[in-house]
């Protein structure tokens, strides 16, 4: 008989003792919140720098002339590039979430906004071609990873909590 109630208590059933009654649910298969930011930095991380590992494939030589110096965008200068910025947005963004849903709207405007707007720098670089499709394809996959994070985050915060 007690391992019926064990069972019944890992699926989520109550579980009564006299008049006391205990309800034991499995724990919940959605991420929590700080997971998915972490999750999302290391996404889009990881596919800058496949597509910065492209860029080299197809010849372009991540070298940005300014003012006579050249610039070199290796893969760290990418992965950090792309993760503090996703990092501390989004991460503000979860936190601020805590006491209301708002922020991640605003935090999605803003992050797409910031990360979109920024190409104009890569389009602008004295590169050449392929350096500057590259970077810029970077700048929306960090777009991408930001608005769908913060939908993901702003689903849950928004969901009515169940009973």
């Amino acid at each position: 008989m007690s391992e019926n109630r064990v069972a019944s208590a890992t699926v989520g059933h109550a579980i009564s003792a006299g008049t006391a009654s205990q309800q034991v649910t499995a724990p919940s298969p959605s991420l929590g919140r700080w997971q998915t930011v972490v999750i999302a930095v290391v996404g889009a991380t990881v596919v800058n720098l496949v597509v910065w590992a492209l860029g080299h494939l197809v010849g372009a030589s991540f070298e940005i002339q300014d003012g006579g110096a050249v610039h070199t965008v290796d893969a760290m200068g990418v992965a950090s590039s792309s993760a503090v910025p996703m990092a501390v947005g989004i991460g503000l963004a979860a936190l601020l979430s805590l006491w209301k849903a708002w922020p991640l709207r605003v935090a999605q405007a803003v992050g797409a906004v910031f990360a979109l707007a920024t190409i104009a720098g890569s389009v602008s670089a004295d590169t050449d071609g392929a350096t500057m499709a590259a970077l810029s394809v970077m700048h929306v996959v960090v777009a991408l990873f930001v608005v769908g994070t913060l939908e993901l985050l702003h689903r849950r915060v928004s969901e009515p909590a169940e009973q």
